[in-house]
């Protein structure tokens, strides 16, 4: 995980609108928070991901292999 796809993916969901989901598959996880889905053992890429989730309003949820984030409201501008 670097800083670099951090913003990436930062720049990713802040244009997300409600009821908009994006879903990142095994790869692109691994890109993001470091880990690939399928090995089983998630845990300080999970915390990474939900940390990630939390500072940038979204939900975030297991879905099969892959893992979603959505937002519930809108994004205000003074939540950048």
């Amino acid at each position: 995980m670097t800083d670099k796809a951090l913003d990436d993916l930062k720049a990713i969901v802040d244009r997300l609108v409600p009821n908009m989901w994006l879903g990142l598959d095994p790869v692109a996880f691994a890109r993001f928070f470091g880990i690939q889905l399928e090995r089983g053992n998630l845990g300080p890429a999970r915390e990474a991901a939900l940390a990630f989730a939390r500072e940038n309003g979204l939900t975030m949820m297991f879905s099969g292999n892959k893992v979603e984030f959505g937002r519930a409201d809108t994004k205000r501008d003074d939540d950048a």
